[in-house]
């Protein structure tokens, strides 16, 4: 799920919390983020941090950003972003803005067919597969997950939130199950290893984590940090 070659764009999260330096995502090399952990973990705040920090380091002609919040509404300041492009709250609106988003993937691949330049589209989506307040529904479900292959080298980027449990109950399913094959997530909250098989050590494994603190996972190695509030 890397996107190797693209402009180099990096975002700064959290800080690494053995020795306090940035945590620091470079989107040149990073598609897309599985984002696990129990309910008041701060799934929402990651993401929330994520979209502010890509807005602060883009204009709104170089990236846009599509929001499909829960019924929780925790990404509804997102908003205020001039860069948002669109926000859903529920799965007839989510449908509409996934296929909106399909179409501009097209017009992507033309452009970069062409060499033409394209702007940076991510997607937020929070509290996937939530029995209560998950907005996305099952067709909408298979298509986030075409939007990952058919992607795949260009400058688009997918986030998703969900309780751990509800994830890794659904590690079969898309999108979790492209998600998950790419080994690139954030679980926050516990030392919970299961969803990524990462095999922490038996004094961090299923251990309870303050808020906003986990572990980021990128193809096998496991380093601990502490996401930062932008709100």
């Amino acid at each position: 799920l890397a996107s190797a070659g693209l402009k180099t764009v990096r975002l700064p999260i959290g800080v690494n919390a053995d020795d306090l330096s940035t945590l620091v995502l470079d989107l040149g090399v990073i598609s897309h983020l599985l984002v696990a952990g129990p309910s008041q973990s701060g799934r929402s705040t990651l993401l929330r941090t994520w979209a502010r920090s890509l807005a602060a380091t883009e204009s709104a002609e170089e990236c846009r950003i599509y929001v499909i919040d829960s019924k929780r509404n925790s990404l509804a300041p997102l908003r205020a972003l001039v860069h948002v492009a669109g926000y859903a709250c529920d799965p007839q609106e989510s449908d509409a803005l996934l296929r909106a988003v399909n179409a501009s993937i097209g017009e992507m691949q033309q452009n970069r067919r062409a060499g033409l330049p394209t702007p940076r589209i991510t997607i937020l989506i929070d509290d996937l597969w939530e029995t209560y307040d998950d907005t996305v529904s099952s067709d909408g479900k298979d298509l986030v997950g075409r939007l990952i292959s058919d992607g795949r080298g260009l400058p688009f980027h997918l986030l998703v939130g969900g309780r751990l449990s509800d994830l890794a109950s659904k590690s079969w399913a898309e999108p979790v199950k492209s998600l998950k094959e790419g080994q690139c997530g954030i679980v926050l909250g516990t030392g919970d290893d299961a969803l990524f098989n990462t095999r922490l050590s038996f004094q961090e494994r299923n251990r309870s984590l303050p808020v906003g603190e986990g572990y980021y996972i990128q193809r096998g190695l496991v380093q601990r940090v502490k996401i930062a509030v932008s709100d």
